[in-house]
């Protein structure tokens, strides 16, 4: 069944993000190596393409933790959101959806910084004039929002840059497009563009923390490999704050219940760090439920040689 709302759809939503830091985390995208900006139908990659959500079959709830400084139990990033179809054509076409999640990331003794974000997609290519010309599904989203962050420092510039206990909102914009044509339903292109509101902006007026416009571009292809076992396989590049990366993620499916995903990260400044995960879905209350974790095999290195 399919949550139904009959309203006329505007290219618009709330939403936030910082532009120093994604707060969104998702252990699939993580063990992915985050080379999730072109895979639609989970709202775990809504926080890397507003647009993946774009193809949900129905009512979702996500809810993840990582600990971004292993050994500190109070360092992480907390992640609760919701995401439903919000048109449906013929009962049974899902054209729109549209999301919303609580992001915070806490600090033992030094600060935090929360956002509530959201986004509404629209799906062009349900409509009749994209499938004549062969698109079956092109998905437009945006986002806009705010951040607060509060911060404390012993360090006087990182309290001068931070307003040093005291309260900070941010306000910004994001936007991601994802497409596939009906000849290759399984192959997929996305492209994710982070800090449309801010770009160069400074903290405190502070030469040395600007904020430049973010963005990755991503393809990626699933296939069947024998019955009741797929693989899909992602590549993105791209560019966040001011680092050039390339990104390529797997995920090995069996029965559509159980998931391995693998993935590597490449910064064009030599370094690199090998990420896994696993997964399971069970149903409970006939609800489906997908459990997943994931983790760095290698932390990031730098200057490899």
């Amino acid at each position: 069944n399919y949550f139904v709302v009959p309203v006329v759809l505007i290219l618009l939503s709330v939403s936030s993000v910082y532009p120093l830091v994604n707060l969104w985390t998702g252990a699939r995208g993580k063990a992915m190596a985050d080379a999730v900006t072109s895979i639609s139908g989970d709202i775990s990659c809504m926080g890397y393409n507003p647009a993946g959500i774009g193809t949900i079959g129905g009512l979702s709830l996500i809810a993840g933790y990582e600990n971004i400084f292993p050994g500190m139990a109070d360092a992480g990033i907390l992640n609760m959101g919701i995401a439903i179809p919000v048109l449906v054509v013929n009962g049974s076409t899902v054209v729109s959806a549209a999301g919303i999640s609580f992001n915070g990331l806490y600090l033992t003794d030094m600060g935090q910084e929360e956002e509530l974000t959201g986004v509404i997609t629209y799906n062009f290519g349900k409509l009749i004039f994209f499938r004549n010309i062969g698109i079956n599904n092109l998905i437009f989203a945006a986002q806009f929002g705010t951040r607060s962050i509060k911060y404390k420092y012993d360090d006087y510039v990182l309290s001068a840059v931070f307003d040093n206990n005291k309260t900070k909102s941010v306000f910004n914009m994001n936007g991601g497009v994802i497409i596939n044509f009906t000849a290759v339903k399984d192959l997929q292109f996305g492209i994710s563009v982070k800090n449309l509101l801010t770009p160069n902006m400074t903290i405190n007026n502070l030469s040395g923390y600007e904020t430049p416009i973010d963005y990755s571009i991503g393809i990626s292809y699933k296939t069947e490999v024998i019955k009741s076992v797929y693989l899909l396989a992602a590549v993105d590049g791209g560019s966040a704050d001011i680092s050039k990366f390339i990104n390529i993620g797997a995920e090995i499916g069996l029965y559509d219940k159980y998931f391995l995903n693998f993935g590597t990260g490449f910064g064009l400044d030599k370094s690199f760090f090998i990420s896994a995960g696993a997964g399971f879905s069970l149903d409970v209350f006939g609800y489906n439920m997908i459990i997943r974790g994931s983790t760095h095999v290698i932390p990031e290195i730098s200057k490899i040689s």
